[in-house]
């Protein structure tokens, strides 16, 4: 650089404007997707900062205003709805150091782009949990969109709950016991209970067991 002449952005500021990023980490069901955020928004709080919980309202295991792992660990969240600004509500906030969102498989598609203004505009870091496949054997669009976007992927890892003995990579669902593709015949009075998803392996997931016990 030529004398008398200065950079037009100094180092302290190009770390400041770089350090907020976008993590996507997904996993198979009962992978502890869920566990996994609750710890992390406490190891958040153990170093004195704050972080915001979200999930979308689509969301129906846990409790209203709730996220909850199989394994019992809860916390308090906002819930998104289909038309809610992610952007906007962070923005509303009195201070956020993180953002961590559950079950982002569920999230609208202009929530990404308002996840993407959360990291760049308010340098937030978000971290975002899902499921990368549905049970159709596609990657559910939110996910995909996500993992483009994503300045870091880290996949949870799981066993196979048909043969145990490699990754969990894909999903089945069972409907009362018997293995059911056709979600679109999927409709009506459904009771709790009767449909069970799998996590498996590629392996069973293309040659599945007919019936689950």
């Amino acid at each position: 650089m030529k004398e008398g002449l200065k950079p037009l952005v100094n180092s302290k500021l190009i770390k400041e404007i770089c350090m907020s990023k976008i993590y996507v980490v997904y996993g198979t069901m009962s992978s502890s997707k869920t566990a996994n955020l609750c710890m992390n928004a406490h190891n958040y709080e153990e170093v004195g900062k704050i972080p915001l919980v979200i999930k979308p309202s689509f969301d129906t295991r846990s409790k209203e205003g709730k996220i909850s792992s199989r394994i019992g660990l809860e916390r308090d969240c906002i819930e998104l709805g289909k038309d809610d600004n992610l952007y906007e509500i962070v923005k509303l906030q009195n201070k956020v150091d993180v953002c961590l969102i559950d079950e982002c498989q569920f999230l609208e598609p202009h929530h990404i782009d308002e996840i993407v203004d959360v990291c760049d505009i308010l340098n937030i870091p978000v971290m975002c949990y899902g499921l990368k496949n549905s049970s159709n054997g596609e990657l559910f669009e939110s996910m995909k969109r996500l993992i483009f976007e994503a300045d870091k992927i880290t996949e949870i890892k799981s066993m196979c709950g048909i043969c145990g003995t490699k990754k969990a990579t894909h999903h089945l669902r069972y409907y009362k016991g018997e293995l059911f593709l056709n979600v679109e015949r999927m409709v009506g009075d459904i009771k709790e209970g009767e449909v069970r998803y799998v996590s498996c392996c590629r392996s069973c997931y293309y040659n599945p067991p007919k019936n689950l016990k």
